[in-house]
């Protein structure tokens, strides 16, 4: 992928923490090419953080900036670098935690469902529970807080507006699995699809995921891009998705 599109899937990221902060009652500060966000979770990545926004800006600034305004919250917070844009960056603070950035640039082949199973959008209270509850538990796992979710996701409108679409897989009114992608521009970011435990390796992760791409598409995306998980690396692969830089995340707290 060209720099001028690693740029396009970057500034994404950033106006997807933007979309996210606006509905939990979070706050931002964005000066000088640095773009800060914080929400009600206390975790890091991907809640708290900052991203430098404007090539150029010193490497020495953004983590002076990152410092202060996090160090006035007292909140942990990540910094985020993607190779071919931050290579500054990622040479000062080393590797840190790195996931593969991940494209799809047209919709894939639609999933077909295991039997009584259905996926849902996010539209009510119970939706929203529904969501809330299959995140928490699966990634719980990774080390994620459970009340982060209800945190972060206070109201239906946090997960369903102009900007973000939350689905829910059900088996048999069940929920099973969940994700959903903000849009910024032209570019939608998937992110927070997990699988209950109790449904796991029925391919509830890779129905969601491409549920969630087409949807993108067919509301005008032109490139869908995700930061994977080790565990779901390669269904993102069998989707469509592939891998086009590093993203690196460096936890303070």
């Amino acid at each position: 992928m060209s720099s001028e599109l690693l740029g396009v899937v970057h500034r994404a990221f950033a106006g997807s923490m933007k979309t996210m902060v606006r509905y939990c009652g979070g706050t931002v500060e964005e000066q000088d090419g640095i773009l800060m966000y914080a929400t009600p979770s206390p975790s890091a990545f991907p809640w708290n953080g900052a991203v430098r926004t404007t090539p150029g800006v010193p490497t020495d600034r953004i983590v002076e900036r990152a410092s202060s305004y996090f160090g006035r919250l007292g909140h942990a917070y990540s910094l985020v670098a993607m190779t071919g844009l931050d290579d500054d960056l990622i040479e000062t603070l080393g590797p840190g935690e790195i996931s593969p950035e991940m494209v799809i640039d047209s919709a894939p082949n639609r999933v077909e469902l295991p039997i009584g199973a259905r996926i849902g959008r996010v539209v009510s209270e119970e939706s929203r529970d529904a969501f809330i509850a299959v995140v928490g538990e699966a990634f719980e796992t990774l080390g994620e807080a459970r009340e982060t979710w209800a945190l972060c996701y206070p109201t239906v409108e946090s997960l369903s507006n102009p900007d973000s679409v939350a689905t829910v897989a059900y088996e048999d009114d069940w929920p099973a699995a969940a994700g959903m992608y903000y849009r910024s521009g032209d570019v939608i970011e998937v992110l927070h699809v997990g699988t209950h435990s109790s449904f796991r390796r029925r391919g509830y992760g890779r129905a969601v995921t491409t549920a969630l791409t087409i949807h993108g598409f067919e509301q005008g995306a032109r490139i869908s891009s995700l930061q994977a998980e080790p565990m779901g690396y390669k269904t993102y692969e069998r989707i469509g998705y592939r891998t086009v830089a590093d993203f690196h995340v460096y936890t303070n707290h």
